[in-house]
Protein backbone atom coordinates (compact mmCIF):
# COMPACT_ATOMS: atom_id res chain seq x y z
CA UNK A 1 0.00 0.00 0.00
CA UNK A 2 1.39 3.60 -1.09
CA UNK A 3 1.56 5.74 2.25
CA UNK A 4 -0.22 9.20 1.71
CA UNK A 5 3.06 10.84 2.04
CA UNK A 6 4.17 9.50 -1.33
CA UNK A 7 0.76 9.73 -2.84
CA UNK A 8 1.37 13.46 -2.07
CA UNK A 9 4.35 14.17 -3.31
CA UNK A 10 3.49 12.44 -6.43
CA UNK A 11 0.52 14.13 -6.92
CA UNK A 12 2.39 18.06 -6.32
CA UNK A 13 5.27 16.79 -8.98
CA UNK A 14 2.64 15.78 -11.52
CA UNK A 15 0.58 18.87 -11.29
CA UNK A 16 3.77 20.75 -11.30
CA UNK A 17 4.71 19.18 -14.74
CA UNK A 18 1.12 19.77 -15.96
CA UNK A 19 0.77 22.83 -14.95
CA UNK A 20 4.00 23.95 -16.07
CA UNK A 21 5.63 25.33 -13.20
CA UNK A 22 9.13 27.15 -13.87
CA UNK A 23 11.32 24.26 -12.25
CA UNK A 24 10.44 21.85 -15.08
CA UNK A 25 9.90 24.67 -17.79
CA UNK A 26 12.56 27.85 -16.48
CA UNK A 27 12.00 29.48 -19.94
CA UNK A 28 8.33 30.15 -18.94
CA UNK A 29 9.50 31.96 -15.97
CA UNK A 30 9.17 36.21 -16.19
CA UNK A 31 12.51 37.84 -18.30
CA UNK A 32 13.45 38.99 -15.36
CA UNK A 33 13.46 35.16 -13.40
CA UNK A 34 15.74 33.98 -16.06
CA UNK A 35 18.03 36.50 -15.95
CA UNK A 36 18.23 36.51 -12.15
CA UNK A 37 19.06 33.31 -12.40
CA UNK A 38 21.49 33.76 -14.81
CA UNK A 39 23.39 36.11 -12.57
CA UNK A 40 24.00 33.73 -9.99
CA UNK A 41 25.81 31.68 -12.25
CA UNK A 42 27.36 34.72 -13.76
CA UNK A 43 27.74 37.20 -11.49
CA UNK A 44 29.02 40.69 -12.68
CA UNK A 45 32.64 40.86 -12.81
CA UNK A 46 32.78 37.96 -14.38
CA UNK A 47 35.70 37.75 -16.81
CA UNK A 48 34.58 37.11 -20.88
CA UNK A 49 36.39 33.86 -20.95
CA UNK A 50 34.51 32.16 -18.26
CA UNK A 51 31.21 33.75 -19.34
CA UNK A 52 31.74 31.69 -22.56
CA UNK A 53 33.13 28.54 -21.57
CA UNK A 54 30.14 27.92 -19.33
CA UNK A 55 27.94 29.20 -21.79
CA UNK A 56 29.61 26.47 -24.13
CA UNK A 57 29.24 24.06 -21.20
CA UNK A 58 25.05 24.72 -21.09
CA UNK A 59 25.21 24.14 -24.54
CA UNK A 60 25.01 27.44 -25.74
CA UNK A 61 26.08 28.80 -28.87
CA UNK A 62 27.04 32.23 -28.39
CA UNK A 63 27.97 34.72 -30.76
CA UNK A 64 30.54 37.61 -29.66
CA UNK A 65 29.72 41.30 -31.18
CA UNK A 66 31.70 44.43 -30.59
CA UNK A 67 30.34 47.26 -28.59
CA UNK A 68 26.69 47.42 -27.13
CA UNK A 69 24.40 45.00 -29.13
CA UNK A 70 20.54 44.32 -27.76
CA UNK A 71 17.45 43.25 -29.44
CA UNK A 72 15.03 45.32 -27.75
CA UNK A 73 10.99 44.65 -27.46
CA UNK A 74 8.60 47.10 -27.41
CA UNK A 75 6.70 45.40 -24.62
CA UNK A 76 8.66 45.99 -21.00
CA UNK A 77 7.42 43.09 -19.56
CA UNK A 78 9.19 41.28 -21.96
CA UNK A 79 12.33 42.46 -21.48
CA UNK A 80 14.83 42.58 -18.00
CA UNK A 81 18.31 44.31 -17.70
CA UNK A 82 19.24 47.69 -16.77
CA UNK A 83 21.45 50.13 -19.09
CA UNK A 84 24.78 49.65 -18.65
CA UNK A 85 27.06 53.16 -17.40
CA UNK A 86 30.17 51.93 -18.52
CA UNK A 87 31.44 51.60 -22.22
CA UNK A 88 30.18 48.28 -23.57
CA UNK A 89 33.08 46.57 -25.45
CA UNK A 90 31.63 43.55 -26.44
CA UNK A 91 28.39 41.77 -25.95
CA UNK A 92 27.94 38.13 -26.23
CA UNK A 93 24.22 36.52 -27.36
CA UNK A 94 22.74 33.45 -27.04
CA UNK A 95 19.62 31.83 -28.24
CA UNK A 96 18.45 30.36 -24.94
CA UNK A 97 15.37 28.51 -26.32
CA UNK A 98 11.25 28.32 -27.20
CA UNK A 99 8.39 27.20 -26.97
CA UNK A 100 5.12 27.38 -28.16
CA UNK A 101 2.20 29.80 -27.40
CA UNK A 102 -0.78 29.16 -28.26
CA UNK A 103 -1.24 26.46 -31.97
CA UNK A 104 0.68 29.46 -34.12
CA UNK A 105 3.09 31.04 -32.03
CA UNK A 106 6.97 30.79 -30.54
CA UNK A 107 8.05 32.68 -27.59
CA UNK A 108 11.95 32.99 -28.33
CA UNK A 109 14.28 33.85 -25.70
CA UNK A 110 17.82 35.20 -25.69
CA UNK A 111 20.61 36.40 -23.51
CA UNK A 112 22.82 39.07 -23.90
CA UNK A 113 26.00 39.53 -21.90
CA UNK A 114 27.29 42.78 -21.69
CA UNK A 115 31.21 43.50 -21.03
CA UNK A 116 33.40 46.90 -20.13
CA UNK A 117 37.02 47.70 -21.73
CA UNK A 118 38.37 45.30 -19.48
CA UNK A 119 36.64 42.45 -20.49
CA UNK A 120 34.61 41.64 -17.25
CA UNK A 121 30.93 41.42 -17.14
CA UNK A 122 28.61 44.69 -16.49
CA UNK A 123 25.04 43.48 -17.02
CA UNK A 124 23.09 40.91 -18.99
CA UNK A 125 19.66 41.73 -21.13
CA UNK A 126 16.91 38.71 -21.60
CA UNK A 127 14.81 39.77 -24.11
CA UNK A 128 11.32 37.53 -24.81
CA UNK A 129 10.02 37.62 -28.71
CA UNK A 130 6.84 36.88 -30.18
CA UNK A 131 7.05 34.75 -33.34
CA UNK A 132 4.11 34.01 -35.48
CA UNK A 133 4.72 30.33 -37.54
Amino acid sequence: MISNRIMFFATLASACLLLGCSAARPLHRSPAGIRASLLKRTPVGTRYEAVEAFLRKEGWQPNSYAGLRVSAEPNPKDMAGNSPTQEVRQTITVFLGDYGVLPVFQRLVQGYWLFDTNNQLVEIFVVKHLQGL
